[in-house]
């Protein structure tokens, strides 16, 4: 007879396997591919479409699901290994019930009729009645023989529910895993969505390489409320798998009967795709970025992509003439990890300026100033950038002689092919106090340091009577020297710019003969 009047040979999937029809015995018969002879294989379904001329790959295998809405348990989607003396198996209104009774040493055992293969995740909406001793529940994945498909009890991955494992401090279960044969790998305690005497999702996941257990809260827009991975003892990749369900009286009779109840079993059996995105590679155009959605507030925990790991160090405002000291920052042992250190700073005092203090250190103990720079008290941002020579770095900030009101103080590591000009210019206000006749107004030291990087000091003065604006510099922070010098007639604004050649700077006005109406001092240090 022609060979479409005969069935073809199928796997424990019902998926068509390699095999030929064999004229002589009318029937379709095993291929091997043995001895040099072509491997064969038979599809239900074309991968290559002529229509769209592509190939198409299907990942979902297998989708699963009971959703327990007929009048009892599924025949066809579910066998009853055992029930147990003294249990029950209902199903009413969505929802499976397994009734344990109080009967000890019982056990009811459900299990899928559905076969799947790694990688697999279930989904398990669950819930017990009540939750007291000599009573242990399972939902999990265990192994089936190829010939019998029944548990071989070589592999599983399972979620335990027992109440020796539940503490009023908190709610647990127990996550296992087994390969081989072995006895079963049980985890410590771990926490889960709620005490489970409420609805919730129990997740099982199984790959190659690692296996995933998850729990939620049913029909939620928040996260997994807990996650847990293991990397022993996994399940045989190669193995096949279903579904079970457990309910368990121990050697003690339980005090009164729990119902184990499920809304619904989920399997999704896929296979693991390998894809490249094409977005965001080395572009920086918006319509080709990958959106992101932050769910937690970022823990950091190495560099990230910019190259750079990013700290606020403190938004605590300091009391008069007070020192700040930042965390000790790591370039790694082999001064690689980062070569720049990214400082923004806010300062509010008055107008009494703070400093911005830069140390290094080879061994985390001795630390060297190497960089300072003057801050204005103005409530701006201000970012800046210094070069990273030694293993360790810290900031500093060294608060005038006025009480904070408002502070700011953030660190970037930084790794980049040079520097970052970012502010060129800081501006000071020195005063707005109108001065007595022959008054002198003298403003605050300016400590550059002895590694800065600006080389002008501009000032700009407004008074309603005449005076003398004056620019002075000096090397040690206490004798001081005039550097510029300008007269300043009544109602007029003068400017007046030196070259920075020492490490302080300041500025002084002398008022004249009459007594001020209207002033205002200002400078600015200035990079060019």
């Amino acid at each position: 007879m022609p060979s479409n009047t005969r069935s073809i040979l199928t796997d424990v999937n019902g998926k068509p396997i390699p095999q030929v029809f064999n004229p002589a015995t009318d029937q379709f018969e095993t291929h091997q591919g043995t001895n040099g002879s072509a491997h064969v294989r038979v599809t239900d379904s074309v991968a290559y479409d002529l229509a769209d001329d592509m190939l198409k790959v299907k990942s979902l295998q297998k989708k699963w699901k009971d959703a327990f809405t007929g009048p009892s348990l599924d025949p066809n989607k579910w066998e009853v290994v055992q029930q147990g003396p003294g249990m029950t198996i209902s199903q009413s209104g969505g929802v499976l019930t397994i009734n344990t009774g109080t009967t000890p040493n019982s056990e009811t055992i459900i299990q899928s009729k559905e076969v799947f293969t790694d990688p697999v995740r279930a989904l398990f909406g669950l819930m017990l009645s009540q939750r007291i001793a000599n009573q242990e529940f399972y939902v999990e994945f265990v192994s089936v023989d190829p010939s019998t498909l029944q548990a071989d009890g070589q592999h599983a991955a399972a979620w335990r529910m027992k109440y020796e494992d539940y503490t009023s401090a908190a709610n647990y279960a127990v996550y296992e895993v087994q390969s081989g044969g072995l006895s079963r790998l049980a985890s410590g305690a771990s926490y889960i969505a709620n005490n489970l005497t409420s609805w919730q999702i129990l997740e099982i996941e199984i790959f190659s390489d690692e296996v995933w257990f998850h729990s939620r809260a049913m029909d939620s827009a928040s996260g997994r409320s807990a996650s847990f991975v293991r990397h022993q003892q996994i399940p045989d990749p190669n193995a096949l798998y279903k579904v079970r369900i457990r309910a368990k009286n121990l050697g003690t009779a339980p005090a009164s009967a729990t119902n184990f109840k499920f809304q619904f079993v989920t399997v999704v059996d896929y296979a693991e795709l390998t894809a490249e995105i094409t977005a965001g590679r080395g572009n920086v155009a918006s319509g080709q970025a990958l959106g992101v959605q932050v769910l937690n507030t970022p823990t950091v925990i190495g560099r990230m992509d910019a190259n750079s790991v990013v700290y606020t160090d403190t938004t605590t405002n300091l009391a008069a003439s007070a020192t700040y000291t930042g965390a000790s920052r790591d370039a790694g042992s082999s001064y690689q990890a980062y070569n720049r250190f990214r400082v923004t700073v806010m300062h509010t005092a008055g107008l009494t300026p703070g400093h911005l203090v830069i140390e290094q250190s080879t061994d985390n103990s001795t630390w060297r100033e190497t960089h300072r720079v003057p801050i204005p008290s103005d409530g701006l941002y201000r970012t800046f950038d210094f070069p990273w020579n030694h293993r360790y770095i810290r900031v500093k900030f060294v608060n005038g002689a006025t009480a904070q009101t408002a502070f700011f103080l953030g660190t970037m590591l930084v790794r980049s092919d040079g520097g970052t000009d970012f502010d060129k210019t800081i501006s000071f206000v020195h005063s707005t106090t109108p001065l007595g006749a022959s008054a002198t107004f003298t403003g605050v030291t300016l400590n550059l340091g002895g590694n800065h990087s600006f080389n002008r000091h501009r000032a700009l003065v407004y008074a309603d009577q005449a005076g003398t604006l004056y620019l002075e510099q000096s090397r040690d922070g206490s004798t001081w020297r005039t550097t510029a010098q300008a007269s300043v007639s009544a109602g007029q604004t003068v400017e007046l710019e030196d070259l920075i050649v020492a490490q302080y700077v300041r500025v002084r006005y002398v008022n004249g003969a009459t007594a001020q109406g209207a002033f205002e001092l200002q400078s600015a240090l200035v990079r060019q």
